[in-house]
């Protein structure tokens, strides 16, 4: 397997194989364990009922809140007897090299004090840490699975016959939706085992019903078939072609040739499932086509073409419109950012006013908004800008302290 040259250089840390000595209560999920042999380092934990040793699943959020995967997933973890742990370390702006640290203390640590089964050992991750997930399976052969939702392989990771089986996951509004399929039709010409599964949503982490399916399919569940057959049933009934075959795929890459391969050339060989695709194909390169056009306009300050634009997509509707919505939500919260790490107040400004113009429900925009205004010296519109951020979910107590608010 060819690696990135930067993996090449990076350090593999052996994985403890000590006996467990299990602390960790069972049917419970504990929000921060820390490392006995890292203070710096700490994850959430949660490890079903029973005994003997289990399957454990890795998880990476994008924002280090590690209890967040773990409590969403609980009912899973229990159904399908697998351990859930979160790292509350792992989060983006990270590097890679830190990233190897953090699952070098993170797996010594729960391999110590958890009854894993070490030969079922799987990572899964949301946007940046899809990418850490990946980006650890590729150096580390212990972890055999990855579950990828919102984005997937690490920056300027090459496709590759990947030893691990990858599943990808991605509503229909996620901005890296059609990355995803791109990379989904990357693989198809390689050895790796994977599919690609669809929800209705946008850049989060996976509804249950869905992440259920790739738990389901980690452990090559016999219910996996049933599971299946009641989506390509929805997906027709919805007259939804498209993700009816690729449901047929994903089944097949699962469960093997059968009545999926079948029913999945049947719908591929339907008119109606050619014009969607036909449509599909056209519309996405209209999508990208959009995005190069909206980079190019970021460098040039233009706000009247910016609140058209939004307004445009804000009244437009429909999947393509929110996927945008989300690309431009993203692209104006890392200037935003950029030019408010750096000092340029102004710069800050025009993009923080644009992100909250673009995407009012998020409550980043409106703290950065808040912080402007308190550099600005502008102490009422500062609180009124913080009092919205709060209302709307914001809660990092720390960072609100660390600002001087």
């Amino acid at each position: 397997m060819r690696y990135l040259s930067l993996l090449l250089l990076l350090p593999v840390f052996a994985c403890a194989n000590r006996s467990s000595s299990s602390d960790i209560p069972r049917g419970k999920v504990i929000d921060t364990v820390t490392c006995a042999a890292d203070a710096t380092q700490s994850y959430a934990v949660y490890v079903p009922a029973g005994s003997g040793v289990m399957p454990v699943v890795y998880c990476f959020d994008s924002h280090g809140v590690g209890a967040m995967p773990v409590r969403k997933y609980k009912a899973l973890a229990d159904a399908c007897g697998f351990i859930l742990v979160g790292s509350n370390n792992s989060k983006n702006g990270n590097d890679y090299i830190t990233g190897d640290h953090i699952w070098a203390a993170l797996s010594a640590d729960t391999r110590a004090r958890l009854p894993i089964d070490t030969g079922r050992v799987y990572a899964c991750g949301f946007s940046g840490g899809a990418k850490v997930a990946s980006y650890l399976a590729i150096l580390h052969p212990e972890i055999k699975s990855v579950i990828l939702g919102g984005a997937a392989l690490p920056d300027r990771a090459q496709v590759d016959n990947f030893d691990f089986d990858m599943t990808l996951l991605t509503g229909d509004g996620d901005m890296n939706m059609t990355d995803l399929v791109g990379l989904d039709r990357a693989l198809d010409v390689t050895r790796t085992r994977h599919r690609i599964l669809f929800f209705h949503g946008v850049h989060e982490w996976a509804p249950d019903s869905v992440m259920r399916i790739a738990f389901l399919g980690l452990q090559r569940s016999p219910t996996l078939s049933s599971a299946f057959r009641t989506r390509v049933e929805q997906d027709l009934a919805g007259q939804h072609f498209r993700l009816a075959e690729y449901d047929c795929r994903a089944a097949v890459s699962y469960l093997g040739v059968g009545w999926f391969a079948e029913m999945g050339a049947k719908i591929a060989a339907d008119p109606a499932y050619q014009a969607e695709a036909r449509h599909d194909s056209l519309a996405l390169a209209r999508e990208d086509a959009a995005k190069g056009v909206f980079a190019e306009r970021l460098g040039n300050p233009d706000k009247v073409y910016w609140a058209r634009t939004i307004d445009s997509l804000h009244h437009a509707g429909g999947a393509m419109a929110q996927r945008l919505t989300a690309f431009l939500s993203l692209e104006f919260y890392m200037y935003s950012t950029h030019f408010l790490n750096a000092g340029d107040n102004d710069a800050a400004r025009y993009f923080v006013d644009l992100y909250t113009l673009d995407d009012p429900t998020n409550s980043e925009g409106w703290y950065l908004s808040a912080v402007l205004f308190k550099r600005a010296g502008l102490p009422d519109s500062a609180a009124a800008a913080l009092k919205e951020a709060q209302r709307l979910g914001f809660n990092d107590a720390a960072r609100v302290s660390r600002d001087g608010f």
